[in-house]
Order: structure tokens, then C-alpha cells, then sequence
């Protein structure tokens, strides 16, 4: 009897604890539905009352978190405050439209409906960093303010909370050694051996992330048929993949000879009319090649002929239905037009026609990572690895993962065991070192990052982060001599989708008579986006390269930045964002108000 009262006075206490225990979390949940509701909501709240204020010059600011991210302290708060300031006879209201990991796509899809909100003026774009692009296929680094919003979310918090708990557990109760075995990661001579015709073979490693054996598969196509101008020509999409442009243009001028006949110049690595002949002959012999329709759809995307591009990607999956890899590719695409949902449905149709695929995986954990389902992208990953333990990619965006998470040791692991698998990855040695600059390891940090730089010359997030650990170690020659590379690198470059973006911006702020200043980024050169309007009028550039470089070398990095998530820059501290915010203040008065300034510029830096 006595133990029958013992028992039920157990149960009652876990049962009163478990209750206890549901009644906070519900009450939890709540409050971070709240919070996470709060900062777009108090952002909008914001510039829905600047916008009734009558009588007012409206500037709106479109841009990611580097414009979203301060409050009163972002740099369309400072940059108000500024205007009012100078007493010119006019008074300012600044809309803050930035949003914390916003592709220029999303900014433009919905900027129209913005334009119709607010009205503007004048708008101020500063964006970009938020692209991926063909420059840097697997990069999709969340910085660390990002995260601080993100974090605001319900389903972010309350599934990291999860995941931490399950790691402790995991910790506390001895398990079984995984199966990620040293001896299964390495491929065989035996898989080699079977794997099928030279070209198969190539893509097939290829999509596993192996990629010196999908090189050597593609020189072995051609040395069994070096007449075949599609061999040369799949060699070289792989460098021109690689950033081996050199490389890529030599092979294309070589396949074009073989399909055409004569010697026709290559065009460069902007045109493809070449390369569209060798495809369309391609699907003319074989109109059920979907490859050829994919590497059309390719071009059209880089000439930034999107709907093409689109029909092109569906033609593939419609010729073969039962291939998952079409899906892939049209997963990308939507991946990279911002397209999340759409990307999503095709990546997991790629994994029901083949779940041993593991690209789609990585690709789905790209999307769960940015829209905050942190214990699902983890589940990718792995998942990635699982299928295919070979492959470094998804340890290095499980080491992100993981880095984002702070589980240091974790990262550092993911991040050696792509490296050991794919010496030759160079985006593992900058996740390496990239983890290694957050703990204050400089020398080593360095040492990774240099590694990457000599595995890939042209990695500019490496030149652009050496740039700024040179700089605060206080060699400031090393510091301009990588600083002048990642310009070298950039320079003139943008993505075809950034550049397209850019020019629907301005299309749709001249229809409506508005006023636009293009701003670029701190530490950044302005020369590429003036390409971008070369022979435009009425455009108002900002540079506000010269003006932080001197202003990180006097004060030190720290004093006006918070990270490095873009490597040579981060998100501004208050200081950085006013210095921005002035910066792009003078430009406003001076070319289109033709006021130097106003009232003492001075006088704006000390707030009432």
C-alpha cells in the first residue's frame, strides 16, 4: 500500500512538472511569435507613419540586412536624421524597406507594390550581397545579425532549441560510431572501372562534388574520340564551372572547330552563340538529349533571358520525365531567381526519382537553413552525406551549419573532413578559416585562407577577408596588395541576374518620374555598378569605398563593423552606419539639392 502511494506520489510530480514544463513552452511560443512578428511589424509600423506625414521629401531604402539591421541606429534612421539636420527647407521621411537575406529578385517582386505604399521621392538601393550567383555555386553564408533576426522567428527558436537538446543527449548516451567511415568515403578503382561510358562517368562525379574524377573521366572522353566536339565542349563547361575561364575558352574554341568546321573566334566568356550551335546541332541528332536543352537553359539564364531559360529547363524534364537530374537544374534555377517554393518542389522531385542523389539534398538544406528550419537542414546535410559519404560539399555546409549554431567543434570537424576528402576544395579551407578568425586564431586562420587562395586565385571572399586580417594586424601593404586582387576579381563583374535586377530597378523609377541613388557597399569599388548604367542619366552614385578604407585603417576594423559576413565587410556598427548614412547625405544635398551640405556637417554627428 505504501508503495502504491510512493508511486502515485511520483507520478503526480512528474505529471505536475511535465504540465508545468507544457504551460511554458506554450506560453514561450507565444511570446516568440510576438517577438518574431515584432521587427518587420515595428519596421513597417515605422514607415507606415513617416508616410502619412504630410508635406515631406519620402526617400525609401531597398536593400538586405545590411540596411534592415541598426533600429534607430540602421543607417535610413541616421540618414533622416541627418537630412532634417541640415535645415535646407525641406523636411525628410526615410522608409526602411531592407530585409534581413533578401535576394535583388525578392527586392523587385515586390517593389512595385512598395513604390505603390509609399510614393517615394527618391529611392536608395544598396543589394546584391544576398546573391549567389555562377561566381559562387555552394557559398550561402548567413551572417551573424542575420541570424540575430532570424532568431526573433517562433519555428527558429523553438527548433534550435530542439536540436541542442538532442546534441546534448546524443552526448550523454554512448552510441554506436557512425558509418562514415574513412574506408567508405574513398571512392574505388572498382566504381571507376563500372561507372559506365567516359562522359557518364564525368557528370556522375561531377554531381557528387568529385571533382578530379570528373575531370579525369571528361580528357579520357576525349582521348577515346577526339573528334567529338561535345566531349571538348563538356570539359569545357566543368572548368568553366571551376572559374577556369583560360581553360574553358581554349576547349570551347576547340569543340566549335570540330562542330563547325573552321575556326570562328571564340566570343569570350560572355557569349555563347557558339556553344548554343554545338547544343541545338545536339538535340537536332537527338531530340531527346536533355543535357543539351539544360546547357541551353544555362546560357539563357546568363544572358539573363529568364522565361527562355525557364521553358528550356522544363523542355529537359519533359523529354526525360524519369530523370531526376532535370530537376536538379530546374531546382537551381528557381534557387537562383529566388524562387524558393518552386526550387524546393523540384529538388524533391529529384529525390523521389532518385533519393541516392545527393545534390538535391544540399540544395534543400540551403532553403531550410535560410528560412530558419535549422534541425531540417541539419537532417539534409547529413542525409547528403549519408547517400553519398564521398562528397566534401556537404560536410562544408554542415560545418556552416554548425558554425552558425556555435558548435565549435562540430564546424571544425565538418570542416577537416572536407578537406581531407577534397584537398582541392578551396571553399572548405575558407570555412576553415572563416571558423578559425571567430575564435581569434589569426596565424591559422590566415594560413587557411592563403591555402584557398592558392587552389583558387580567383576565390575574392578569401582576398576580401585577408584584406582585413592583414589590416588589423597592422600590415597594411599586404592589406592593399589583397585588397587590389579582390578588385582585380570583381571588377566589371556582376552576375547576369544582378545585372538584369538593377536595370528593372531603374526602368521602374523612371516610369514613375523617381529620383535613384545607387549606392555600393563599404570597402567596395563603385566601378562595376556604373557599368551596370553606362549611358544612363539621372543616376546618383554613392562611393563609399575610399571613405571607409580610411576610416578602417585611422579607427581599426571593429570600430565600424560587427563581423566580416561578406568578407572585406560586415554589418556597420551605429558608428559605421552614420558614417554611411552622412556619406550618402552629402551625395543626396550636393547633386540633387545642390547644397553642400547644409547646416555644419559637424553638427549632425552628436545626437539630441
Amino acid at each position: 500500500m505504501l508503495k502504491r502511494s510512493i508511486r502515485r506520489g511520483i507520478v503526480a510530480r512528474i505529471l505536475a512538472i511535465a504540465s508545468g514544463l507544457f504551460l511554458f513552452l506554450i506560453l514561450l511560443e507565444l511570446g516568440l511569435r510576438l517577438a518574431g512578428f515584432g521587427f518587420l511589424s515595428l519596421q513597417e509600423r515605422r514607415n507606415r507613419l513617416l508616410a502619412r506625414q504630410k508635406g515631406r521629401y519620402t526617400i525609401m531604402c531597398v536593400g538586405e540586412s545590411t540596411t534592415a539591421v541598426g533600429g534607430a541606429y540602421s543607417y535610413p534612421s541616421q540618414l533622416q536624421e541627418i537630412l532634417n539636420q541640415r535645415r535646407i527647407g525641406v523636411r525628410f521621411s526615410v522608409i526602411n524597406k531592407g530585409v534581413p537575406g533578401i535576394h535583388t529578385s525578392e527586392i523587385l517582386n515586390r517593389f512595385g507594390s512598395d513604390l505603390d505604399a509609399y510614393h517615394p521621392d527618391m529611392v536608395i538601393s544598396m543589394m546584391g550581397s544576398g546573391d549567389s550567383g555562377p561566381h559562387m555555386p555552394y557559398e550561402v553564408v548567413v551572417p551573424k545579425a542575420m541570424n540575430f533576426f532570424r532568431s526573433f522567428k517562433v519555428y527558429k527558436l523553438a527548433l534550435s532549441l530542439g536540436s541542442r537538446i538532442a546534441k546534448g543527449l546524443k552526448a550523454a548516451i554512448p552510441g554506436k560510431p557512425g558509418k562514415n567511415t574513412a574506408q567508405q568515403a574513398a571512392p574505388g578503382k572498382a566504381d571507376r572501372r563500372k561507372s559506365g561510358t567516359y562522359p557518364g562517368r564525368g557528370w556522375a562525379y561531377e554531381r557528387q562534388g568529385r571533382y578530379p574524377d570528373a575531370e579525369a573521366a571528361f580528357k579520357e572522353a576525349i582521348e577515346a574520340d577526339p573528334g567529338n566536339a561535345l566531349a571538348y565542349l563538356q570539359l569545357g563547361w566543368f572548368y568553366r564551372a571551376q572559374g577556369k575561364f583560360t581553360e574553358a575558352e581554349g576547349l570551347f574554341k576547340k569543340a566549335i572547330k570540330l562542330h563547325t568546321g573552321n575556326g570562328r573566334p571564340y566570343s569570350g566568356q560572355g557569349g555563347f552563340a557558339e556553344a548554343q550551335a554545338v547544343f541545338k546541332n545536339s538535340i537536332e541528332l537527338n531530340p531527346d538529349d536533355y543535357w543539351s536543352y539544360i546547357g541551353l537553359g544555362w546560357i539563357a539564364l546568363e544572358e539573363a533571358r529568364y522565361s527562355q531559360a525557364e521553358d528550356l529547363f522544363r523542355k529537359a524534364v519533359a523529354v526525360n520525365p524519369a530523370n531526376d537530374w532535370p530537376y536538379v537544374e530546374m531546382g537551381q534555377f528557381y534557387l537562383e531567381q529566388g524562387k524558393s517554393s518552386q526550387a524546393e518542389a523540384a529538388f524533391r522531385k529529384a529525390i523521389e526519382l532518385d533519393p541516392r542523389n545527393d545534390r538535391p539534398y544540399i540544395r534543400l538544406g540551403w532553403i531550410s537553413r535560410e528560412q530558419g528550419r535549422d534541425p531540417e537542414a541539419e537532417e539534409l546535410f547529413r542525409k547528403a552525406i549519408e547517400v553519398n559519404p564521398g562528397n566534401d560539399w556537404p560536410y562544408v555546409e554542415i560545418g556552416r551549419f554548425y558554425q552558425e549554431q556555435n558548435r565549435i567543434s562540430e564546424a571544425d570537424t565538418a570542416f577537416r573532413k572536407a578537406v581531407a576528402l577534397n584537398p582541392d576544395n578551396d571553399w572548405a579551407y575558407v570555412g576553415l578559416g572563416r571558423l578559425l578568425q571567430a575564435q581569434g586564431k589569426i596565424p591559422a586562420a590566415v594560413a587557411a585562407f592563403n591555402k584557398a587562395l592558392e587552389l583558387n586565385p580567383q576565390n575574392d571572399r578569401a582576398c576580401r577577408t585577408l584584406r582585413v586580417l592583414y589590416m588589423e594586424m597592422g600590415n597594411h601593404s599586404l592589406a592593399g596588395r589583397y585588397g587590389r586582387k579582390a578588385d582585380e576579381i570583381r571588377s566589371g563583374y556582376y552576375p547576369p541576374v544582378i545585372i538584369d535586377d538593377y536595370q528593372r530597378l531603374k526602368a521602374a523609377l523612371d516610369k514613375r518620374g523617381i529620383t535613384y541613388v545607387c549606392a555600393q557597399y563599404p570597402m567596395r569599388s563603385l566601378e562595376p555598378l556604373k557599368k551596370i548604367f553606362r549611358g544612363e542619366q539621372g543616376i546618383v552614385f554613392v562611393d563609399n569605398e575610399k571613405l571607409f578604407k580610411e576610416a578602417v585603417q585611422k579607427g581599426g576594423y571593429q570600430e565600424y563593423f560587427v563581423d566580416t559576413c561578406n568578407g572585406d565587410f560586415g554589418h556597420c556598427t551605429p558608428k559605421g552606419n552614420r558614417l554611411l548614412a552622412e556619406n550618402i547625405a552629402n551625395a543626396i544635398l550636393d547633386r540633387v539639392f545642390s547644397v553642400k551640405g547644409g547646416i555644419d556637417a559637424a553638427q549632425t554627428r552628436e545626437r539630441p
